[in-house]
């Protein structure tokens, strides 16, 4: 590595409340291509999935045909997953706001509540003198009580946990660099460095991602735009939540721009299409058009996609703090066999954002086309591998297109080459995100992220026309590292 690299590195990191990386504390093992997955079994996310024991038999987890799904016609939306609807007519496009489900909006009197099972939530409500709104999952509710803070709720035997309902925001404003082009230009998309960086034309030729579903909670998407009409599984209407991207012209955060989130979530799905261009992308709207929700609609959302039979849930977002009942869910999405992939965030820290720090989510730094971890990435502690996040061209609403830039793009690449190695060795969406993780590429600097940055070539078609075994993922004893 260069002196300027270094010295670049250095001034990134200060301040920072970790170690900063350097060639003494640094774990020089990340030098090799591909990783030797027993050494680094202590790493939390691994140590987590490792421990996580499949109920079917190998090859039973998919029952994959011989051919990829067929390319649905352009006026059908949704098709792939059973029961859900046809695109809304032309004139209800994306960005009429009555379209969308309103958002629960984060306040300081509504307590996200988990509850033993058989308590009635009602009851419950009327005796701690809050008021019920309604069931976020099974066992989870959210409440709305007074002005002040109610400080014997979590003294309830009926309750398990409860904490305030926090709110929600997308990997900081660091990921919303939109170079605008003047409308779409196929072309350029499908050509872009980072197909080339990925090697997709020959891992394509092996695998696309067909039957893997992939969950994007995000702003929603815009399901008419060219890129991604035809391609995606919409929620219903009927459903609690919605699947299209919806903006209303209003500043709803106060903070002076006006729908500073539109186009993130039409921006991820592009991703997650470019790359795994045969999976099944269920948009899931948990933000407003200013990037803002709450922790009740991430957890609704994220029950939501495990009641689509999601395998793989990305979530390009992070909350300002960590949250226990959220980790509890993370942690049986993987008990489940539902891969967590989150964005480490984009301020230059040595340390990933939650919930990409949690012991059961992958985090994801951003690099650049050199294999460079890209300036304004968190690193280091949560994040576990690196994946292109600069200047990635991707659908933007309304028939248009942006060169994007953070970890909320890199994201969606991780999500959807875990969906090609799921496909490639009809493996369970787990031991496919494992398989990845072993077989990377170095990161520069060394040690930036657990595994270096993703190779879907190696890990799919193998090193020098040698397939790599698919490693078994040992039984263990628990989800969570000790």
């Amino acid at each position: 590595m260069t002196s300027f690299r270094w010295l670049a590195l250095a001034v990134l990191l200060a301040g920072c409340a970790e170690a900063p990386l350097s060639p003494e504390n640094t774990d020089l093992s990340h030098q090799n291509a591909s990783l030797n997955y027993a050494e680094h079994r202590n790493s939390p996310f691994v140590r987590g999935v490792a421990n996580y024991v499949p109920e079917r038999e190998p090859g039973e987890y998919v029952q994959f045909s011989e051919l990829d799904p067929e390319v649905l016609p352009d006026d059908v939306v949704g098709g792939r997953v059973e029961g859900l609807p046809l695109p809304p007519p032309e004139e209800d496009g994306p960005g009429f706001q009555e379209l969308a489900p309103p958002l629960t909006e984060p306040a300081a009197n509504q307590y996200v509540m988990e509850i033993t099972p058989g308590t009635d939530p009602a009851v419950l409500a009327a005796e701690l003198e809050l008021v019920f709104v309604e069931m976020l999952t099974a066992d989870v509710a959210l409440m709305q009580g007074g002005l002040e803070m109610v400080l014997d709720i979590n003294d309830d035997p009926r309750v398990v946990e409860a904490q305030e309902n926090d709110a929600v925001y997308l990997t900081h404003g660091e990921d919303l660099v939109f170079g605008f082009y003047e409308g779409w230009i196929e072309s350029e998309a499908m050509g872009q460095p980072i197909t080339n960086m990925l090697g997709l034309s020959a891992v394509h030729g092996v695998s696309k991602g067909g039957y893997v579903t992939i969950a994007v909670l995000d702003t929603g998407a815009d399901a008419q735009h060219p890129m991604l009409r035809g391609k995606l599984s919409l929620l219903h209407r009927s459903e609690e939540m919605s699947s299209i991207e919806t903006w209303n012209n209003e500043d709803d955060d106060g903070d002076g721009d006006i729908d500073e989130g539109k186009g993130h979530g039409t921006v991820v799905a592009g991703l997650c299409h470019l790359v795994a261009p045969k999976a099944k992308i269920l948009p899931i709207r948990v933000l407003n058009s200013d990037g803002v929700g709450s922790l009740a609609d991430l957890i609704k959302g994220i029950d939501l996609a495990v009641r689509h039979g999601a395998d793989i849930i990305n979530m390009s977002l992070s909350l300002s703090a960590t949250s226990s009942l959220l980790e509890s869910q993370l942690q049986k999405l993987v008990q489940g066999g539902v891969v967590p992939v989150c964005a480490a965030g984009n301020q230059s820290l040595a340390a990933a954002a939650f919930p990409a720090s949690s012991p059961n989510a992958l985090g994801v730094s951003a690099t650049d086309t050199q294999n460079l971890l890209a300036s304004f990435s968190n690193f280091g502690v949560g994040a576990y591998v690196g994946a292109p996040g600069v200047d990635l061209v991707a659908p933007y609403p309304g028939n248009g297109m942006v060169s994007a830039t953070g970890t909320s793009m890199a994201t969606p690449v991780v999500s959807a080459a875990i969906a090609l190695v799921a496909r490639a060795f009809d493996l369970d969406p787990v031991t496919a995100a494992v398989h990845l993780l072993t077989y990377t590429a170095p990161i520069d600097p060394i040690g930036a992220t657990t595994f270096g940055t993703i190779d879907p070539v190696l890990a799919i078609i193998g090193d020098e026309g040698t397939v790599l075994p698919v490693l078994p993922v040992p039984p263990g004893e628990g989800i969570t590292p000790p």
